[in-house]
């Protein structure tokens, strides 16, 4: 059964961004989803209350947010509530500050919001506790000298009724620091701006999330993507299209330097004799043509059109993996010349390229 969306009960909630919210993703000492553009505190410790956002425990999913005094306002949820510590029947819209706004990553529907903040060992999670000692003593052991509690949640709600939207679909702005409008606080209870309000609720109420039991066949005929949530996986699969790419060009003599942590929206700058190029690289676990790119990539692939160039290793863990490498073309397709491959761009906030049929 479909969880019920009030109207009258809803709480926008702003925290760090991450790409999935089921904790840093750690793999060889290395932070895969790391949170960005968050408060102080994230800023300087690497992690948040927040990163464990969309990872359900039993069933359930808690959700963190750094509100003042870390208490929320029921009342200004619901006038007519009553008095007590928890009100239910509310939707949580998450967002998150991107380089284009704020805006939408997710939300929770007929949760639980808590006045206080619960922090006691009794109401988390075993797992989620564990889940949250382990993270932070990777990144901030100092930190966890002589505490005991983390983990803690204001939120709670149904596994089913909890969506994260793909980082494609996170389109929906919230105006930031306008009368009416969120401001400092990281909770915004949108009382005078109802008509947004009914805009978000009826998107939420008409949004159908791709099914996980979809199969990899009718991704591949529908042109959709397969995301690898196997974390090793998935930094194996990368970190091979790289070395891939690197080799290739190295073989034919250009100069290659890692960019990939300057945020250019690219991996690879490459360079020989006066000719320049910009190198971004994916790596496929499967067989089928069909990548995203980020909105900064794909504002950069246009800003860059004759020196872009996307290296894609297709069965990348596996040795004999095959290579494509897509130019920019003047009619708004990605074509591998040599091997004669086009992809057609659909474009979203940042871009989807699959195989043309």
């Amino acid at each position: 059964m479909t969880a019920r969306v009030r109207e009258d009960r809803v709480l926008f909630c702003r925290i760090a961004y991450m790409r999935e919210y089921k904790g840093l993703q750690i793999y060889n000492g290395e932070v895969h989803d790391k949170p960005k553009n968050g408060g102080k505190f994230v800023q300087k410790h690497g992690w948040g209350g927040e990163m464990y956002n969309f990872k359900p425990y039993n069933g359930k999913c808690y959700g963190y947010i750094e509100a003042t005094s870390m208490t929320i306002n029921l009342k200004r949820i619901d006038p007519n509530a009553k008095d007590g510590e928890k009100i239910s029947g509310v939707t949580i819209v998450w967002c998150a500050r991107t380089k284009d706004g704020v805006k939408i990553v997710g939300w929770y529907k007929n949760a639980t919001v808590y006045k206080d903040f619960r922090y006691e060992s009794k109401d988390i999670p075993k797992e989620r506790r564990e889940d949250f000692k382990r993270d932070i003593k990777e990144v901030d052991k100092k930190w966890l000298k002589g505490r005991v509690y983390y983990g803690g949640y204001c939120v709670v709600a149904d596994e089913k009724d909890c969506v994260l939207l793909p980082e494609l679909d996170r389109t929906i702005t919230i105006k930031c620091r306008e009368k009416e409008w969120m401001g400092k606080s990281n909770v915004w209870y949108a009382e005078k701006k109802k008509g947004f309000v009914r805009k978000v609720l009826e998107y939420i109420k008409n949004y159908k999330p791709k099914k996980a039991s979809e199969s990899s066949s009718e991704r591949a005929k529908s042109g959709g993507i397969h995301r690898q949530y196997d974390v090793a996986k998935r930094v194996r699969i990368e970190n091979e299209a790289m070395e891939r790419a690197k080799e290739h060009f190295k073989n034919l003599g250009y100069e290659v330097i890692d960019v990939s942590k300057n945020d250019k929206g690219w991996d690879f700058d490459v360079s020989k004799d006066g000719e320049e190029l910009y190198v971004e690289v994916k790596g496929l676990s499967g067989e089928n043509v069909n990548i995203e790119l980020t909105p900064n990539e794909y504002e950069k692939m246009k800003d860059n059109k004759d020196k872009y160039r996307i290296f894609v290793l297709t069965n990348a863990d596996k040795k004999k993996g095959d290579y494509y490498i897509f130019s920019y073309e003047i009619n708004g397709k990605l074509i591998d010349e040599k091997k004669k491959v086009e992809l057609t761009i659909e474009e979203r906030t940042g871009a989807r390229c699959r195989e043309s049929l």
